[in-house]
């Protein structure tokens, strides 16, 4: 047996190099399907199968306060609830928080920016964070006195500290005030992608903002489960809990639940459902390649058909005829999945490379050993799937038949041939279709109108010193704003914490004063930013009643507010709300002007209710600094620093980038959507035209004699022509009509990353649906051609 099998290897690859023409195409094809699959399966493995690389990873849980008007999605929890949660709940082994800040770091007459956060201990305790050199923050790192410690990275120590291995206790000075360094951070330590950058630790309470308001919940909180304890255990001691503390302080719990997501979900978020979409495309693309050198090597068969007659005739068994077959496929599957599994390779770091940077645990993508072994697996048994067609021809063989010259084929033959194709075809189908709802996503976010000219407008994030000073550092920003406003080609300057684009969005409650006679609550869920006088003129949002700000709403000034259209609709419907008392985040202001809405993003979504404050009478410690410039092109940066030098050289700028800049950013994400799974597609294309061609090859080669008789007869070359477009056209037509009930179940698998544009989308299908067709009778239209020039007389003596 062992000598039988090295002869077919010897006797196949002998065959396979001799033919060239054949054998690449078909290692092309299973390389390529190969290929996409392992990239896609190696992306999955490594964000969503793969635990969280840290000990007890499986207990670690997001610890979520809800409310009904939030957002689907979001998940942040206040530092003193948490505190409790975790002083409170026996099921809970440790729990802690942790956000991101800005500081600005001296190191002697120098000053720089630092990617900064705060933590409590638990958020390090919960995650096995083990500094390298010194320890972690402990609880007495809390007290107030003790707090001015800082935990760095490696980075952090290497760049700034020259790799001092006496750094612990060492002295950094962030945001004019000194902190002992008590821990350097391991090179590789894992920490969820929010916090990869983060140089410098500080303690929670070391935070330049109150953290202990119980109403402030735009925290990363995390726990660890004791050991044993289950979810649903977890779940009902945390309901108790949360009824005493809604009891207990009832001004910023009432009405807030909680939910525990585990740790790895949460990270991965829509990505895993994504992903998951993706293999099952490349699956799409894998079963098309199979089916397609099906054919290929079923075409081959027949054309071979003369010389598996001899061998038989000469004493070959059926048995060892297949056995043969066999391991050709199984050869050529092999050298395929071996080229596939470098294309895999290039594809997984080509996908790290243009993948968006939110992408979680992207840094951890790799092709390990698993993926390998699932790609080997892989290889296997495709190589049996598409040697089964052509082993089947050989066995059912008519030997007699064949050397008389007769090589027709079985009606079951035709049958499954057809069936296989038009199956090609569906699939196909289906992934032009993804494509296409994927294309015109990202055509309706291209085509965002935010309700003002976004171009030549400029932005940067500016962070100055003395941010425990909160007035000091507004006049600081406004003394930089006046300065950078009178640069040439700048026609106007403002300030603000967030907007369109840029920056974060931060909501709270709206209570309205005086409805019903006390407070009432508005809106649960209201974004809200603070602004200067100058803002909305420099993005050109227009006042729609009322007036924007002005100097005079300074801190000593009544407390004022500007609502968009969409908060002014909802909260008082029929009613005017210029004069409306409101309060928000503990925020009382009276309304004095109502804006335009700003349209979100994403297409058709609703535009969210959003108030404005003055920055003078809601004073934070960095902001936004917005330019609206004569030109396209962002500012010159040396010049525009050279001025914020001016007014302080501490005051750190963020690049300055224009906002069409920042839109691009936007786009990646649907983008690079559309180019995946546009790639699978024209993947599925080119193997579905490959499928017809070799159907319609396939029956020219074996009806090769009766074309012959009946352009003896008199029938015409055009004639012979439409009969085998005919066969293309009506595979086509199988194709779409099987194809359209697997396009519906794609396009509901996309709706979550679709935007503006119906998962069952007519004109999509539609269109796709006529490219496919264009493509099969392209395909077909090859081997009609070629029926169309038989010599009669050459076929009906069998050459």
């Amino acid at each position: 047996m062992l000598e039988d099998i090295r002869t077919d290897i010897r006797y196949t690859t002998r065959m396979l190099v001799k033919a060239p023409g054949f054998t690449l195409p078909v290692m092309a094809t299973i390389a390529l399907a190969i290929g996409a699959i392992t990239a896609v399966f190696a992306t999955l493995h490594s964000i969503v199968l793969q635990p969280l690389p840290f000990g007890g990873s499986s207990r670690v849980v997001s610890l979520c306060e809800t409310n009904p008007s939030l957002p689907a999605g979001w998940c942040g929890s206040s530092p003193a609830n948490v505190e409790d949660w975790r002083r409170q709940a026996r099921t809970l082994e440790n729990a802690g928080v942790a956000r991101n800040e800005s500081f600005v770091a001296r190191d002697g007459a120098v000053s720089y920016g630092v990617r900064g956060g705060i933590a409590s201990p638990g958020f390090f305790d919960v995650l096995q964070v083990k500094p390298s050199l010194g320890r972690r923050l402990e609880e007495r790192d809390l007290e107030t006195g003790a707090n001015h410690v800082a935990i760095i990275s490696h980075t952090f120590w290497v760049e700034h500290l020259g790799s001092d291995p006496a750094a612990v206790g060492r002295s950094i000075v962030l945001d004019r005030t000194p902190f002992t360094v008590i821990g350097v951070l391991p090179a590789r330590v894992w920490l969820p992608d929010t916090f990869a950058d983060v140089d410098v630790w500080k303690p929670l309470t070391a935070s330049i903002d109150d953290v202990t308001k119980r109403s402030w919940r735009g925290f990363v909180a995390i726990g660890r489960l004791a050991p044993g304890v289950t979810r649903t255990q977890f779940m009902s001691e945390m309901a108790v809990i949360r009824a005493q503390l809604a009891a207990a302080y009832p001004e910023s719990n009432k009405d807030w639940g909680f939910q525990s997501i585990d740790f790895r979900e949460h990270l991965v978020g829509d990505y895993s459902a994504t992903l998951w979409l993706f293999l099952g495309m490349a699956a799409l693309v894998l079963l098309i390649a199979c089916v397609n050198v099906a054919g290929l090597l079923l075409v081959r068969t027949t054309a071979r058909a003369a010389e598996l007659a001899v061998r038989t005739a000469v004493g070959a068994g059926r048995r060892r005829l297949v056995t043969q077959l066999l391991t050709e496929s199984a050869l050529m599957s092999l050298a395929g999945g071996a080229a596939g599994l470098l294309i895999g390779a290039w594809a997984t770091r080509l996908f790290v490379l243009i993948a968006p940077a939110d992408t979680p645990r992207l840094s951890e993508v790799t092709l390990d050993w698993p993926v390998v072994l699932f790609t080997f697996v892989l290889v296997a048994a495709i190589s049996i799937v598409f040697g089964i067609a052509p082993a089947r021809r050989a066995w059912n063989a008519d030997v007699t038949a064949t050397l008389k010259g007769l090589r027709g084929s079985t009606a079951a033959d035709v049958r499954t041939r057809s069936a296989l194709t038009a199956a090609q075809l569906a699939f196909a189908l289906m992934l032009l279709f993804g494509a296409g709802l994927l294309a015109r996503t990202f055509v309706r976010f291209a085509s965002w109108d935010p309700g003002f000219e976004r171009s030549n407008l400029s932005t940067t994030w500016m962070l100055p010193p003395n941010a425990h000073d909160p007035q000091a550092t507004i006049t600081m920003m406004e003394r930089v704003r006046e300065a950078v406003a009178t640069l040439p080609g700048i026609q106007s300057a403002a300030l603000g914490s967030a907007g369109p684009l840029f920056g974060g969005e931060e909501s709270g409650e709206l209570k309205v004063v005086g409805r019903s006679g006390v407070p009432g609550t508005g809106l649960a869920n209201v974004n809200w930013f603070d602004i200067d006088a100058h803002y909305f003129s420099t993005l050109g949002v227009p006042i729609r009643k009322g007036r924007a700000f002005s100097p005079a709403d300074t801190a000593s000034a009544p407390p004022v507010a500007v609502v968009n259209q969409a908060l002014a609709d909802r909260a008082f419907p029929g009613k005017d709300a210029i004069g409306q008392q409101v309060v928000v985040e503990q925020h009382p202001a009276t309304i004095v002007g109502i804006v335009a809405d700003t349209s979100p993003l994403e297409p058709n979504a609703a535009t969210p209710p959003e108030i404005y404050w003055p920055i003078q009478q809601y004073p934070r410690g960095a902001a936004y600094l917005i330019l609206r410039t004569g030109g396209t092109s962002a500012p010159a940066q040396q010049l525009l620093r050279s001025r914020v030098a001016a007014v302080n050289p501490d005051i750190q700028l963020n690049a300055i980038m224009t906002l069409d800049e920042r839109f691009a950013r936007r786009l990646v994400s649907p983008k690079f959507n559309m180019l995946l799974v546009g790639f699978f597609a024209a993947i599925a294309g080119v193997l579905a035209a490959l499928g017809v061609y070799s159907v319609a090859a396939y029956a020219v080669a074996t009806r090769t004699r009766e074309f012959a008789v009946r352009m003896a007869l008199g029938s015409t070359p055009t004639q012979l022509v439409t009969g085998v477009l005919r066969e293309g056209v009506r595979l086509a037509a199988i194709g779409i009509v099987a194809g359209s009930i697997g396009a519906v179940l794609v396009g509901r698998a996309l709706t979550t990353i679709l935007f503006g544009v119906s998962p069952v989308d007519p004109l999509t299908f539609g269109g796709t649906a006529a490219l496919l067709a264009v493509i099969a009778v392209q395909a077909a239209w090859w081997p009609a051609r070629r029926a169309s020039r038989i010599d009669p007389s050459a076929a009906l003596r069998g050459q």
